[in-house]
């Protein structure tokens, strides 16, 4: 195995404090945090840092943290995500090498599953562009169609349920991030927000509407949603090859930063499906829960989008 690096500075403080504690247990030693903060002339931050450090170079194991710690502790953990996200946002860090990095990254709230992401902004891409493609086929539907609109909103209602507990994280993180005082020095406020905005909206991906560059990929995936309903196909071979489309279509739109144009563009889009869904709404051809939940749901983000979109770059 190779040779750990040696813990220095704060962190070796902080080692050889717990070394001289004296309350070991069998296998832990516990400390007051503040009797550390106190006698090391440490800030709470400070010390998250040198934990955090130590327990993943594997000098210690955490067992638990106080509150205040553990939210420190997960502030620091997201700043560092954010800075991963924004690097591979901006094209300045390989596919695979940030699919690693963050993954070892996001595995230290493993601790903490309160305060762990319900899934990554590559996986929500997957959910947010199939709710998307079926609000689209709603608000182009007629009562004359075959496809009863019922069953549409449905499917749209079980996609957005699924994504439910990750939008409510990020918008979250987003009033969170608002909110504090210092930020790193290396990671602009306003690109982080953008950023967060991004994934609230979309995932990690782009402002766009899959089916303006992927309508044949999407027509695959209505076939062979058919084929396994009428059971020509397993739900396995399914599930594996509709994995493999939503790569290609995500292939076509590649990760980027949004500029305030366009979140501009996609408030005018949202308000424009608003528009639309209010008019079927006064047709009957959407159902009064849904009509209530979807609007709510277009209200909220374009409230979000728009104080962004109207700054300057």
């Amino acid at each position: 195995m190779a040779r750990q690096k040696e813990p220095s500075g704060n962190e070796a403080r902080v080692l050889a404090y717990l070394l001289k504690a004296g309350n070991y247990k069998p296998t832990s030693v516990e400390v007051l945090h503040s009797d550390v903060i106190r006698d090391l002339g440490l800030d709470i931050p400070e010390l998250v840092r040198a934990v955090r450090s130590m327990s993943t170079s594997g000098f210690i194991r955490l067992s638990s943290l106080p509150q205040e710690l553990e939210a420190s502790y997960a502030s620091q953990v997201f700043d560092d995500l954010d800075m991963l996200d924004l690097r591979y946002l901006e094209d300045d860090i390989t596919e695979s090498e940030y699919i690693s990095a963050r993954q070892a990254v996001a595995d230290q709230l493993n601790m903490f599953p309160r305060r762990a992401e319900p899934f990554s902004p590559v996986e929500a891409s997957h959910l947010f562009h199939e709710f998307n493609m079926r609000l689209g086929q709603i608000l182009t539907e007629s009562p004359q169609q075959s496809r009863p609109c019922e069953a549409l909103e449905g499917e749209l209602l079980a996609i957005r349920k699924r994504l439910l507990p990750f939008r409510r994280f990020v918008l979250s993180r987003i009033g969170a991030f608002t909110s504090r005082k210092e930020q790193r020095p290396d990671s602009p406020k306003e690109k982080r927000i953008r950023m967060l905005i991004l994934f609230s909206q979309v995932g990690m991906s782009q402002l766009i509407m899959a089916k303006d560059v992927s309508q044949d990929l999407l027509e695959e995936l209505e076939i062979l949603r058919a084929r396994h309903l009428l059971g020509e196909i397993s739900q396995s071979e399914l599930e594996d090859r509709e994995k493999a489309l939503w790569n290609e279509i995500l292939k076509r739109l590649p990760p980027q930063l949004p500029d305030q144009g366009a979140l501009a563009a996609w408030a005018r889009q949202l308000t424009t499906r608003l528009e639309i869904l209010k008019l079927l709404r006064q047709r009957g051809v959407v159902s009064k829960g849904f009509f209530q939940t979807i609007s709510e749901d277009l209200h909220e983000a374009i409230a979000l989008l728009e104080p962004q979109s109207s700054h300057t770059s």
